[in-house]
């Protein structure tokens, strides 16, 4: 996981120490980084010199003399977890910008086999740092939750856990699709955006558990100390992986706009389509009627001028016409 190189890029670091402006010897033996701000100085006698005087003054004024501000850009660093000489170990990225990104590992088919432990964004919050402090919020021996000493969450880290953090895991590129393009297409980019998601919320809780308080207690419980190097890196990896949620986030939410959009354009598309079917086969009843009424009419005229007029219809006589005849009286002559 470290990179030792021979020197530090001059565009993006200074070759001279900031406290007597000398260039630092080719081995690198005697400079020491800042963690908490990536600059460098001379160990001895420049950056000893200079935390002995600071203390100095700050005991004079009654303060506490453990945070003392970095010569160059006045951030505040901890003198008890000052590693000196410490750049070879720390001459990596992203303290170097030269050093190589680590390279991510592919993202398993199952999002289960990067979890570590029930995180608290990926399901219910229970990562053990988090089951620790809601447990410990309400109090020892609380009647409201059980309370359990931080040893019993240790068992949700795996063994072989190191004192960094595992590397996220690489996310395929997802090309955001149009408007126009087919629904199927759109629906299956959509289905990739929640993957990378999932794994980027996964990732970025690992991240976060790994910067606690808790787990570096856990590593010391196995023996393993955390170096202000390995705290820095943690914080590195969190910042990358927030990053990450960030954007698979975006990419989630406008593949998802555009899905819905494109589902109402095609229900208002088939809705429009019923409707020109429906007027479309009025029409075509209406203008058949028509011609079978023109048809039915040529018909008639025909048989007129085959036959002659038309003869008459006779009126049906009423039964009762006979009776009603024979009953009468002749007219008289």
């Amino acid at each position: 996981m470290l990179r030792v190189t021979n020197s530090w890029s001059e565009s993006t670091d200074s070759p001279e120490c900031s406290i007597c402006y000398d260039e630092y010897e080719p081995s690198f033996d005697n400079v020491t980084i800042l963690i908490n701000c990536y600059h460098k100085f001379h160990t001895n006698p420049c950056l000893k010199t200079y935390i002995q005087k600071k203390q100095i003054a700050l005991r004079q004024a009654r303060q506490p003399t453990d945070k003392i501000e970095c010569p160059f850009c006045k951030t505040e660093f901890s003198v008890k977890k000052l590693t000196y000489n410490n750049f070879k170990s720390a001459n990596m990225w992203p303290f170097n910008p030269n050093a190589p990104i680590p390279e991510l590992s592919k993202a398993p088919k199952t999002l289960d086999d990067i979890l570590i432990f029930k995180t608290i964004l990926g399901a219910n919050g229970n990562s053990p740092s988090i089951l620790y402090e809601t447990n410990d919020s309400y109090g020892n021996g609380s009647n409201q939750l059980r309370y359990y000493e931080p040893n019993y969450y240790y068992s949700y880290y795996k063994e072989n856990l190191g004192p960094r953090c595992p590397l996220p895991h690489f996310l395929p590129h997802i090309e955001i699709p149009q408007l126009t393009d087919p629904l199927e297409f759109i629906e299956m980019q959509y289905k990739a955006a929640i993957r990378n998601n999932n794994i980027a919320i996964n990732d970025y809780s690992n991240a976060r558990e790994y910067s606690t308080d808790f787990f570096e207690k856990f590593l010391q419980s196995k023996g393993i100390t955390m170096s202000d190097i390995d705290i820095a890196y943690n914080r590195e990896i969190l910042v990358m992986t927030n990053a990450r949620l960030v954007e698979t986030e975006r990419v989630k939410t406008t593949i998802k706009q555009i899905l819905d959009n494109a589902k109402t354009l095609l229900g208002q598309f088939k809705s429009a389509l019923q409707s020109i079917r429906k007027s479309v086969s009025k029409s075509i009843k209406k203008s058949v009627r028509k011609t079978l009424r023109r048809l039915k009419g040529r018909t008639m005229s025909m048989a007129e001028i085959e036959g002659g007029k038309k003869k008459s219809k006779k009126h049906k006589k009423h039964k009762n016409y006979k009776k009603h005849n024979k009953s009468r009286k002749p007219r008289k002559k």
